[in-house]
């Protein structure tokens, strides 16, 4: 009672108060899972007792996840995320609150409304066993996208002390290039005093028959940096890569064809450009490959290499397809007893056909 007493007085003879909260070792720990989303109950007491005497409130975290913040947002006039900053936590903190710094971080996770909406609530504390096989790969962003729901913070927002506004978005796809199957260029524009970074982010979706995905991925994201009362052009690439999934048949990742669509935005709630395409012709793709790269993959993508091991070695067996090129193309040389001139002489040109073409 004396020091909530103390910290009333405190916020009522300034005129701004920093409100320093986040959670503890009693409610994080990499030791056990958290039971809920929600801020100390001592420390809402505090807020809740301040706010009354001061409406200038700056709420400073220090957490290592997401956080129910619904109550302090409605009284506050800022909140800075400062995640665990360790030992020079104040110096950096200090900096950012003072204007010395412009933040310009951006949210690596998504803040959900509640605990409820999370992809594994009623899973996680698990009383007896984990159930993994609902929504695998719609956790995090995809989850919350896919399912529409609403959230506190999307994942990849973040505020800075400046007005940055998307001018253009313009798209090249080049049917030619593996490395540069589609180029963004993204004009931004700084509307403040201050130089400032944005996080442009890139994010692709697809309709594929049959194919289960996420509603949006992020494939492609670039942090600029944009001067005071500048505009800034930047270009982003996007390889083939980008559009691939899992193939169950084919048990490899691969590229189908169909309509897909890439969206440019700010966070994956804030899209300011979206530009929709088809690939009709994705037989000529292969990953970019290099002699790690498991054997099955030669027979999928290569498979003139596959059937000249088979033919002048023997008959693979389904683990050795599972083993890298270098190591089966190693026992071949061995038991077919190749000198080393032309056993090296293979290697390379197996290492060439597979990482050019």
């Amino acid at each position: 009672d004396a020091l909530l007493k103390k910290a009333v007085k405190v916020a009522r003879e300034n005129d701004l108060v920093f409100f320093f909260t986040g959670t503890t070792d009693v409610i994080e720990t990499e030791g056990k899972d958290r039971e809920h989303m929600n801020l100390p109950k001592e420390h809402l007491e505090v807020f809740r007792a301040i706010k009354d005497v001061n409406e200038n409130i700056v709420v400073i975290l220090s957490n290592g996840s997401a956080l129910d913040l619904r109550e302090v947002i409605l009284d506050s006039r800022g909140i800075l995320e400062t995640w665990f900053l360790g030992g020079a936590a104040a110096e950096a903190t200090l900096d950012i609150i003072t204007g010395k710094t412009n933040p310009s971080g951006r949210l690596q996770e998504t803040f959900p409304l509640k605990i409820e909406h999370t992809p594994h609530f009623g899973t996680f504390p698990p009383l007896v066993s984990v159930d993994y096989h609902h929504d695998l790969i719609m956790n995090g962003y995809r989850y919350y996208d896919t399912h529409e729901l609403e959230v506190l913070y999307p994942f990849g927002y973040g505020l800075s002390y400046s007005e940055i506004t998307y001018e253009s978005v313009d798209y090249k796809k080049d049917e030619t290039s593996e490395e540069a199957y589609v180029t963004v260029d993204v004009t931004l524009k700084n509307n403040s005093e201050k130089d400032a970074f944005e996080t442009v982010q890139v994010y692709v979706s697809t309709d594929v028959a049959n194919l289960s995905k996420p509603k949006k991925e992020l494939k492609a994201f670039k942090k600029v940096l944009i001067k005071a009362n500048a505009t800034k052009k930047t270009t982003i690439v996007i390889p083939l890569e980008a559009f691939e999934s899992y193939d169950e048949v084919r048990h490899g990742f691969t590229v189908f064809n169909g309509a897909y669509t890439l969206s440019v935005g700010e966070n994956s709630k804030i899209i300011h450009s979206t530009k929709t395409f088809d690939i009709t012709d994705q037989t000529r793709y292969a990953p970019r490959m290099d002699m790690t790269y498991p054997v099955k993959f030669l027979e999928l993508f290569h498979p003139q290499w596959f059937e000249y091991i088979e033919t002048n070695f023997r008959k693979l067996w389904w683990h050795e397809k599972e083993e890298p090129i270098w190591r089966v193309l190693d026992r071949y040389k061995r038991h077919s007893k190749l000198d080393k001139n032309s056993a090296d002489a293979l290697y390379h040109k197996i290492k060439k056909d597979i990482e050019t073409n």
